[in-house]
């Protein structure tokens, strides 16, 4: 995301609703247009959702047993590991988006003439883009702390 200045003396926070939910937000220095707003809508995601597979229950009334089961208690753990690093920026990305988009309703006057049933705009003062720029910037923190835990080789993948 990026915030550009000194086009208009207004910045634009366009929040894309679902099920009474904010999903997604863009910050714009320049007046959405009606394509503007359908572009920002119909934005597919190209990340594929992967199966986790959950390991065969172990039967414990031997040695061998209980070591099987313990492995696939601490298989299942370091899963979660994994999984709990690899979803967080999405969980900070829609934090940011809620802070963003409450932001924007104490701060901003809704465009109602623009917004549609799916996309919400707000007009906000250009002063409050730095306000907006720090919110950004915690969540690409969180993004980057991602990359750095996935090169980790004591989490074992």
């Amino acid at each position: 995301m990026t915030v550009e200045t000194q086009k208009d003396e207004f910045i634009y926070v366009l929040l894309h609703e679902k099920d009474n939910s904010v999903i997604q937000h863009t910050v714009t220095s320049k007046k959405p247009q009606k394509s503007d707003i359908e572009g920002f809508i119909n934005h597919k995601s190209k990340k594929k959702s992967e199966e986790v597979k959950a390991a065969p229950p172990a039967k414990s009334e031997t040695f061998v047993g209980t070591l099987k089961a313990f492995q696939s208690v601490m298989t299942t753990y370091r899963r979660a590991i994994a999984f709990t690093i690899k979803v967080s920026p999405s969980i900070s990305a829609l934090m940011v988006t809620k802070e963003i988009s409450e932001f924007a309703g104490q701060r901003g006057q809704k465009m109602s003439d623009i917004s549609t049933d799916e996309c919400t705009i707000y007009k906000l003062p250009q002063d409050c883009a730095g306000t907006i720029s720090e919110r950004y910037d915690a969540a690409m923190a969180a993004i980057q702390a991602r990359s750095i835990f996935r090169k980790s080789p004591s989490l074992g993948w």
